[in-house]
């Protein structure tokens, strides 16, 4: 599962590209697709309107000679199945089962964003369920999507939701609290690692991690 996670920040410490996570469309979604090297094939049985699997290398930008792999689920925002097509995937690549019941399939972007919208597709994730409850903080300070948004690449606050890998930290007082979030906040930007040599990538990136701590704290003191 940590993979899955890997396709979307290795693009961004590679050559500073910063992935989709939502279309307004599906057809946008494999107009992308198309134009990245990227393929989409149908996942088990679901139907194609529902679910599909975006994989292949990609090629983040013209002219770029090799690729990344990526392989993401995406799922329309009206799917109400969409659990069904994490535990169909995840079965391709973990030899114990009794993982999924640990999982939870969660929407980059808030599926509950797209409400007054048809025709959303989501980049959706695995994630552990340890660390995917007690964080509705951050979905609710982000915004409704609105007709005409087309796509969103990864927002760093979204970033800081889906890096994570510690539990609900809301204990303790205010300060404590506040102590806990900036170490988890180190922690998540320490995951996106520098480029060896091209300095205008970690520029980009160092631009990242700055708007992760704000953005992030700012969504805290907007809960409190």
């Amino acid at each position: 599962m940590t993979a899955r996670r890997f396709d979307i920040i290795t693009p961004m410490e590679e050559y500073g590209y910063i992935p989709p996570v939502a279309f307004e469309s599906k057809e946008l979604l494999l107009e992308w697709a198309g134009k990245h090297g990227l393929k989409d094939s149908p996942i088990g049985r679901i139907k194609p309107h529902n679910a599909v699997l975006i994989e292949e290398e990609l090629f983040p930008y013209p002219g770029v000679s090799s690729g990344l792999f990526y392989s993401q689920i995406w799922v329309s925002a009206k799917y109400k199945g969409y659990r069904r097509a994490l535990k169909r995937d995840v079965r391709n690549y973990v030899e114990d089962e009794s993982i999924i019941s640990r999982v939870d399939a969660d929407h980059v972007v808030n599926k509950n964003s797209a409400s007054n919208l048809d025709s959303v597709w989501i980049n959706l994730l695995p994630v552990w369920k340890t660390v995917n409850r007690g964080f509705g903080w951050i979905e609710a300070k982000l915004p409704k999507l609105e007709k005409g948004f087309g796509v969103i690449s990864l927002p760093p606050l979204v970033a800081f939701k889906i890096l994570r890998d510690k539990e609900r930290f809301r204990h303790g007082d205010n300060r404590t609290r506040e102590i806990k979030l900036s170490d988890y906040i180190d922690e998540v930007s320490g995951q996106l690692l520098d480029h060896d040599s091209d300095i205008n990538i970690n520029k980009k990136l160092e631009k990242f991690r700055f708007s992760i701590r704000s953005d992030v704290m700012s969504a805290y003191n907007y809960a409190k």
